[in-house]
């Protein structure tokens, strides 16, 4: 929250709470079951809680000075997300914390809201960030569509950023024409936009070993794969989601915020 009024500050925009939380519905046979003054009394926690999150949505964000709105939308709340992220230009979200009782509910919107709200996510950590955040910004380059949509998201940030890096992994050791042709293009984009940046390829090659004397003499030997580095995340915790959240060491400030995916005139959290 603190991030996204940050935001609103910066760019000047207006702010949008939205209220997303699991579903606690009951089926009719259990609800005939639970006593009425249970029922009651969770639906009075229900609303605590959802005023108590209001009251320090504008407490915080009324210190902006800038347009709030605050939403509880009913029904399902990942497909709510999705559907009122469509027509915010910046979606700001809290990391997922595995170790909270509704991480499984967390990382399901964060993860629907990337991948099918079509606008650009900014993932705040959980752990404590500076502000103002974007000083610093490490592009992860790819000659890609879904780089190219990330950095012309990005552009407000990169203006604004005291320094840009750009990178990209070749498994090329001899740079080609094209990476160079390639290369040149980013650097003339963002030129073209007032921010400095220089693209730098990190070579990942994955050496194949055979046996030459036994091609000479036509023996069957078996090739040999260097084995892969170790991967920073897991394959079967790769989602967007962590994806999203993981740094590169060395290029930006531990736990810094990542942008995926235009000044904000609104931004939704």
């Amino acid at each position: 929250l603190g991030v996204a009024a940050g935001l609103a500050r910066q760019f000047p925009a207006q702010l949008v709470g939205a209220y997303l939380v699991p579903k606690g519905e009951y089926s009719p046979f259990a609800t005939a079951l639970i006593p009425p003054d249970l029922m009651a009394k969770r639906l009075d926690r229900a609303n605590d809680a959802q005023h108590a999150a209001e009251r320090r949505f504008r407490e915080i964000a009324g210190a902006t000075g800038r347009a709030l709105e605050w939403r509880a939308p009913i029904g399902d709340p990942i497909e709510a997300g999705v559907i009122h992220s469509r027509y915010a230009d910046l979606i700001v979200l809290g990391q997922p914390v595995r170790e909270q009782s509704d991480f499984t509910f967390t990382a399901e919107l964060a993860h629907a809201t990337l991948m099918e709200s079509g606008r650009p996510v900014l993932f705040v950590p959980y752990t404590r960030i500076e502000q103002p955040i974007g000083s610093r910004i490490l592009i992860a380059w790819k000659d890609a569509r879904e780089s190219a949509r990330a950095v012309a998201d990005a552009l407000p940030f990169l203006k604004d950023a005291k320094q840009v890096r750009a990178v990209a992994i070749t498994s090329d050791a001899e740079e080609k024409l094209r990476d160079v042709l390639v290369d040149k293009q980013v650097e003339g984009f963002l030129a073209r936009h007032e921010i400095t940046a220089q693209v730098k390829r990190i070579e990942h090659v994955r050496h194949v070993y055979g046996c030459r004397q036994c091609e000479r003499t036509g023996e069957q030997a078996s090739i040999i794969t260097a084995p892969a580095p170790k991967a920073p995340i897991p394959r079967p915790a790769s989602t967007p989601v962590t994806i999203s959240t993981a740094l590169a060491p060395g290029t930006a400030p531990p736990c810094g915020p990542r942008i995926s995916g235009s000044v904000p005139t609104s931004a939704m959290i």
